[in-house]
């Protein structure tokens, strides 16, 4: 069972989830062809871990129960490594970012400041701030020599900014018309962008930037959403899953290039959840994690990706 939404990531023919579980103790459990049964990694956080792939390994990021910035790594062919400590401090999860300079890690500070820092093969470069505040966890991706990071404003404003990787310079903040209660979802293709939000009725919002075009308006979506969406983009589709008003788990696509919508259908099996659902790839299947109204963690590879 787990306190907060579990988060996976595939590294090669294997699967790594990693949990929260209810007494703050960070679990893992993989999956070959079945998923092991759950073991615990030394150490204890107070929210989701974040979890990406870098230089060949899994790497998980954690606000620790004193609220510290930490970093673990998962060798396939070697085990869990040991704890780095970032030294910093933050009010909400981490995220992790892979590029090819680097690891950036992203974090909220205990002012709600935007802070920043990178590990590389020289170590850990240290915290740097960027101007701003955010009430959330920021998100970030990279794509096209840039990393894109965009957060929820202190007033509920969508903010975004860009570093250049071949200068190091970051653009300064520009508003991304629009409000929203939760932490933005942001995927990336090369020369595009897809941002999908709740709004500040609970409405479900889509847009997208292209090198070619910038920002396109606002789309809204059928339905409501009471937590941040979730969203994966697979082949030429944004697969986009959201906890429903009424706690139930609905599924739906955007074709990049057409912006055609499929409709939103009910995740197969049915079922309910508490908090966001997570979305990853395994192969050329689309999976799906939960965490249950009753705190248990379910898990689906019914999707489509058409």
């Amino acid at each position: 069972a787990t306190l907060s939404p579990p988060n996976a990531v595939t590294i090669g023919s294997e699967s790594i989830v990693v949990s929260r579980g209810l007494d703050n103790g960070i679990y893992y459990a993989k999956k070959t062809s079945l998923w092991s049964s759950w073991n615990r990694i030394p150490g204890a956080t107070l929210d989701e871990p974040a979890i990406t792939i870098y230089d060949n390994l899994v790497w998980i990021g954690v606000r620790g129960t004193n609220n510290g910035i930490y970093l673990n790594a998962y060798d396939p062919s070697g085990g869990w490594k040991s704890w780095i400590d970032l030294r910093g401090a933050t009010l909400s999860p981490p995220a992790l970012i892979p590029t090819p300079s680097g690891l950036f890690v992203f974090v909220r500070g205990l002012d709600s400041g935007i802070y920043y820092g990178v590990l590389s093969g020289s170590g850990w470069g240290g915290w740097t701030r960027l101007s701003g505040a955010t009430n959330d966890k920021p998100t970030a991706v990279f794509v096209d020599g840039s990393v894109r990071l965009i957060v929820r404003g202190t007033n509920n404003g969508i903010y975004e900014n860009r570093l250049a990787m071949s200068s190091g310079l970051w653009s300064g903040w520009s508003a991304i018309p629009g409000a929203t209660p939760s932490s933005p979802s942001l995927c990336a293709t090369p020369g595009r962008l897809d941002l999908v939000v709740r709004g500040t009725n609970d409405g479900i919002y889509h847009k997208s930037w292209t090198t070619s075009g910038g920002w396109s308006s606002w789309s809204r979506l059928p339905g409501t959403t009471v937590d941040k969406p979730e969203t994966l983009v697979y082949t030429d589709v944004l697969c986009i899953a959201v906890r429903g008003s009424d706690n139930g788990i609905y599924y739906g696509r955007i074709g990049i290039g057409t912006g055609g919508w499929s409709g939103w259908e009910r995740v197969c099996g049915g079922g309910a959840t508490i908090s966001r659902p997570t979305l990853y790839l395994y192969g050329s299947t689309i999976n799906l994690f939960v965490r249950g109204t009753n705190g248990g963690i379910y898990y689906t590879d019914c999707l489509s990706s058409r």
